[in-house]
């Protein structure tokens, strides 16, 4: 296991940083859209378990849409 994560390190550090990359920037856009419309996007922590959820499939899509008719869907998708 531990010559596999030798010979893997480099691929899995790149990937490491780059979706820790879109995922921040997925996040602030989220914090920043929906801070005020959706309770669990008031902190950055909470909205940060909201898109893990999002990504697990574990998360209602209409409190996004409730929440904005146009950027919920949007951001969604």
């Amino acid at each position: 296991f531990i010559r596999t994560l030798e010979y893997a390190a480099r691929d899995l550090l790149s990937f490491a940083f780059m979706f820790a990359l879109v995922f921040s920037s997925f996040l602030a856009l989220f914090y920043l859209l929906f801070v005020s419309k959706i309770s669990s996007c008031a902190t950055m922590l909470g909205t940060a378990q909201m898109l893990f959820e999002i990504l697990l499939m574990k998360f209602d899509a209409s409190e996004l849409t409730s929440a904005s008719a146009f950027l919920g869907p949007f951001v969604f998708a």
